[in-house]
Parts: structure tokens; sequence; C-alpha cells
């Protein structure tokens, strides 16, 4: 399959927009709004909305819906549930220097705390915000049967 050179254009300008966003200084300086900061900031907000176009691209084109979930599975989820535990038990004794024995030790309040952000398709770890954008693609490629599944006319 030959590469698309607009998408590609567009992958570029989102990956700037997304470093961008990510290293812009704070709107808020010295308890003010700077309005030049907080206009670069609004520039830079959309650079994942311009990676969900570009997926729209790719996702549509394959009609195997089995296989593009079972691709989604073993590439993005189960690296991410392993991830994801190995946050939940470690992460304490990695980022707050606890023992290791402390990050097994979890309230049934916390796992219930997990249960509900997981149905709520959020993040449930600390410290690993960033997963956000897995969930939302995870959960795009599970309604995203819809589309696969309708009849064309």
């Amino acid at each position: 399959m030959s590469r698309n050179p607009a998408v590609e254009l567009m992958r570029i300008f989102a990956c700037l927009i997304v470093v961008g966003v990510h290293t812009c200084l704070s709107a808020v300086s010295d308890g003010d709004i700077d309005i030049g900061r907080q206009f670069i900031a609004c520039l830079l907000a959309d650079g994942v909305a311009v990676f969900w176009l570009i997926m729209g691209f790719f996702v549509f084109r394959n009609q195997d819906y089995r296989k593009l979930l079972v691709h989604t599975l073993k590439g993005i989820g189960i690296p991410m549930v392993v991830l994801s535990f190995f946050a939940f038990y470690f992460g304490p004794c990695i980022m707050e220097g606890r023992p290791i024995r402390t990050g097994f030790i979890h309230s049934a309040d916390e796992y219930a705390e997990v249960l509900k952000k997981l149905i709520s398709w959020s993040n449930p770890v600390n410290g690993i915000g960033h997963l956000w954008y897995l969930y939302v693609y995870i959960m795009v490629i599970s309604v995203s049967y819809t589309h696969l599944t309708l009849p064309t006319t």
C-alpha cells in the first residue's frame, strides 16, 4: 500500500501540535491570563483530533471487523492492561518510594474505584493518565462495528 502524502503531512502537523501543547507555557502568568499564550494554547489544542481524523482514513477501509478487534486487542489492549497492572501494584513503590509489599495491599474501595473508572472509560491507575488516548481509541474501534456492518447501497 502506497502512502498518501496528504495524510503523512497531516501526521507531521498533528505530531508538531501534540509536542507544542505539551511544551507551551501556561496561559496564566503572575495571576493574570496572558492573551498571547492563551491564543497559542488554542491553536495547539486539537492535535489529538487530527489523529482521530487520520484514523478514519484507515479504520473504515478495513471491512473485517473481527481482524480489526484482534489487532486492537493484541497491539493495544493487552499491553495497556499489563502496564496498568504493573503501575497499580508497583507504582507506589516506584513513584513514592514505598516498600514493595505495600503495593500489593489495596482496599476493597480502591478496587471498586478501579472498576467504576473502567466502566466510564477512564484511566483507573494513578501515574499513567496519558493512557486516556488508548481508552478512547478502543472505544472508537468498539463502536465502529455499526459502521462496518451496515449494508452499503
